[in-house]
């Protein structure tokens, strides 16, 4: 099993606490609106051990 990391999207109308307090991350200060987990060429999901 490997771990996925999704593409974080930000945009205005995001949380600067929401997200990163479900994920058990700390915030960075930006407004994060989505996770893309999937194949989207504008945001494609890793494996956290690297490219495969």
């Amino acid at each position: 099993m490997e771990r996925l990391l999704p593409a974080r999207q930000t945009y205005d109308w995001g949380s600067t606490t929401a997200v990163p307090g479900f994920l058990g991350t700390e915030p960075d200060g930006e407004p994060w609106a989505e996770l893309w987990f999937g194949a989207h060429p504008a945001g494609p999901t890793r494996l956290a051990s690297g490219p495969t």
